[in-house]
């Protein structure tokens, strides 16, 4: 098991000082959305464990708040304008940025400036940058930018939001990217500039996968998505489907739209169960997924050391264990606090959210780099595809 499958309860609370509790946090339109469903608080019912929960008192939870991350930008929050797009074949040179985790065209990434990023505070000066991925977090934490092997498929990513540091206005403190463009890195200058590729697309339509992802995902939203847009409907299966990191680096280096889309609609076919990286107990399935998000069924999101995490949702767990007490602040879903999650052999593979006042009251957030889809990993046939 890799030093990095540890983690210590110190790694993921925040630090009250700068957030404040999530009562003091809230955006206004949480408020809002509670207050169309009143509940009648009682102040002396205990705020974790009660046995019996009226459920018509409880108010659905809003998806569309974890896709804003409150709990990262909460104020003084400056919007970017939507800048041009590159067009395919076109050469360009940009600032580059290494990212932990794989993103696909259409994918948001929070990051903050807490976990050593060259040269951050000034990138929202740009109006586009790269971000370098990687087959899995090992070769992230290993690799310096002048070391990596090229070419390499990367993303062009625009900055939707930042928020400034309030001594010096000049410099970001927390920035949010939107992946747009898939790329071939042909030149990097260590730590600072890539000069790139924009990859062309090409399109397919498939009905299948979209009957598959409905189960989880509003049908008409993906319809729409699919007959306005094949590629983005292409990439937006990539980032959701249930798979390992590795996995999905392959998943964003393929040519075609209908190479991706084929090998994702397989990938569903047989992906069933959710399994602990170390030790390879069952934890859930693929019928306990839970969307959450309002454009994901799953997410990244970043904890107050500046860490990312591209975690799956589900209703439903097993074979785990407590790590620490229930925490409120910096929590990822407004009107939840969470807990650190442990499989039973001891390696950390989520959080539980839970919820006195929100429908669902409880569900799981694990980890993806530290799960593991057994039904891929041992299907000999297609093993140069996905291993």
């Amino acid at each position: 098991m890799d030093e990095s499958d540890h983690y210590s309860e110190d790694d993921y609370l925040s630090d009250t000082s700068s957030t404040g509790s999530l009562s003091t946090f809230r955006p206004e339109n949480i408020l809002n959305e509670m207050a169309r469903n009143i509940i009648l608080y009682n102040p002396d019912d205990e705020l974790f464990g009660a046995p019996n929960i009226n459920t018509n008192r409880l108010a659905d939870f809003n998806p569309d708040l974890t896709q804003e991350h409150p709990y990262l930008f909460q104020l003084d929050v400056v919007m970017v304008e939507p800048p041009e797009y590159p067009k395919e074949n076109e050469i360009i040179r940009l600032r580059s940025v290494k990212a932990s985790t794989v993103i696909f065209p259409g994918q948001k990434v929070p990051m903050n400036n807490n976990y050593g990023f060259d040269n951050f505070s000034t990138l929202h000066n740009e109006k586009l940058v790269v971000l370098l991925l990687f087959e899995n977090e090992r070769d992230y934490h290993l690799h310096r930018q002048d070391d990596i092997t090229l070419p390499r498929t990367a993303v062009i990513a625009k900055i939707t939001k930042f928020t400034a540091d309030r001594l010096n206005r000049d410099t970001c403190k927390r920035i949010e990217f939107e992946a747009i463009q898939r790329c071939k890195v042909l030149d990097l200058e260590p730590d600072t500039y890539a000069t790139v590729k924009v990859l062309p697309e090409t399109r397919e339509y498939c009905e299948e996968l979209l009957t598959y992802f409905a189960q989880y995902y509003p049908e008409e939203r993906l319809r729409t998505l699919l007959e306005n847009d094949i590629v983005e409907f292409g990439f937006w299966a990539c980032s959701n489907i249930f798979c390992v990191q590795k996995v999905k680096y392959q998943l964003l280096e393929m040519k075609t739209t209908d190479e991706r889309i084929a090998t994702v609609l397989e990938l569903a076919r047989k992906i069933k169960s959710f399994k602990c990286k170390n030790c390879g107990d069952v934890l859930s399935d693929t019928s306990k997924v839970v969307r959450m998000g309002s454009h994901e069924i799953a997410g990244q999101f970043v904890n107050p050391g500046g860490v990312v995490h591209d975690l799956i949702t589900v209703r439903e767990i097993r074979n785990y264990q407590f790590y620490g007490s229930a925490v409120q602040d910096f929590s990822w879903f407004p009107g939840y606090s969470w807990t650190i999650i442990q499989c039973a052999c001891g390696t950390h593979i989520g959080w539980m959210f839970e919820s006195r006042y929100l429908r669902p009251t409880t569900f799981y957030a694990l980890s993806r780099p530290n799960i593991k889809n057994e039904e891929v990993e041992n299907d000999e046939e297609n093993k140069t595809v996905f291993l």
